[in-house]
């Protein structure tokens, strides 16, 4: 046993660097100032100090789109959605960034999403996959979705066991979505049920967001190669006035529109929120300031007194429908007593066999 080994098991197994150190500047007294600068390695202190490598940002970067994509599943969430959805699957395009999102109800619909994801993108772009990155989730490591990279001729890359840093792409993005998406719940003040809707708009958001990529642009236009527009984009939570169908209205003395709460994009529209349903609307007006809006508070005011009148009017019935059975109940006994009275006015004649 070497001086330099013996030190280091006496003093608990410390550093060897440190342990040099020490020896050379004489820290302490008693140690040697010179021991043997020999290369160790301490099978204890492998065995009982290991810890996680440090990660490298080392692995290989995409040099177009659909080179490389990621992939991740976010949840159970506690709350289920108003769909009874429980995840959100996430798929993001490492060149460009962009990112597109379902929400789905169980880890069953991974795989069909996946295939779905494919032939989305490749249909629009016109180019495919060739590498899919995700962790080792059940929902991604069986046999058919094996078999389907196979069929395209995409390279599965998984990361191992225990270590989803190495998927730090779509970590990092679900945690920016779920930031993103809370700020959006609060912003409208909609019900947590409601969760699809706001990671919906956060992915659209995002992707018309600038990011740290090789190109000073959006994620949106290099991708499809255009510049997006941000002129549909409201406040979020802002007042919808949605036009109503004719088909819908029963008289021409109805109103023309109802009133809702936006909460997401479309290509052509807006979703909103009204009476407790998602729809898609185009012919719409929204009003994005906090304002009193003229002739809503006045409309409130009277649906109110009319409300009261109703009310007084419905009181006023109940109370004479209340005398008339009192009237009758009373006429129905003054009755008896006079019918009572007549028969006790009678004067009753005993039989002649009762004469004496």
């Amino acid at each position: 046993m070497s001086k330099k080994e013996k030190l280091h098991r006496t003093m608990g197994h410390i550093n060897f660097k440190n342990l040099e150190s020490m020896c050379k500047n004489e820290l302490l007294e008693g140690l040697p100032k010179d021991i043997e600068y020999e290369y160790l390695k301490c099978a204890i202190c492998i065995e009982n100090k290991m810890h996680n490598l440090p990660f490298h940002n080392n692995r290989r970067k995409a040099e177009e789109i659909l080179e490389i994509v990621h992939t991740d599943l976010n949840g159970p969430h506690q709350t289920t959605g108003y769909n009874k959805e429980k995840y959100f699957l996430s798929f993001i395009d490492d060149y460009s960034k962009l990112v597109k999102v379902y929400c789905i109800r169980s880890k069953d619909e991974v795989y069909d999403y996946l295939l779905q994801y494919v032939n989305e993108v490749q249909n629009l772009t016109g180019k495919t996959i060739k590498e899919l990155r995700f962790d080792n989730g059940k929902e991604y490591m069986n046999g058919r979705v094996f078999q389907f990279a196979k069929e395209k001729g995409i390279i599965i890359k998984p990361c191992p066991a225990y270590v989803h840093q190495l998927n730090g792409t779509a970590e990092r993005y679900n945690r920016t979505l779920m930031d993103m998406g809370r700020c959006l719940l609060s912003e409208a003040k909609v019900e947590r049920k409601f969760w699809p809707e706001v990671i919906k708009t956060a992915a659209y958001l995002k992707n018309r967001t600038l990011t740290n990529t090789i190109e000073r642009k959006t994620p949106y236009e290099i991708f499809f190669k255009r510049k997006p527009s941000v002129q549909n984009l409201k406040l979020y939570g802002s007042r919808v006035f949605v036009r109503i169908r004719e088909e819908r209205r029963r008289s021409k003395w109805d109103k023309k529109a109802e009133v809702g709460i936006l909460l997401g994009y479309t290509d052509t529209g807006y979703r909103v929120l009204i009476n407790n349903r998602v729809i898609i609307a185009r012919n719409c007006d929204i009003i994005e300031e906090d304002i009193k809006l003229c002739g809503l508070e006045g409309e409130e005011d009277n649906n109110t007194e009319y409300k009261i009148k109703e009310k007084e009017k419905e009181d006023k019935r109940t109370q004479e429908e209340r005398d008339t059975i009192k009237y009758d109940e009373t006429s129905v006994a003054e009755s008896k007593d006079e019918e009572q009275n007549r028969k006790s006015k009678r004067q009753v004649k005993r039989p002649l066999r009762f004469d004496e």
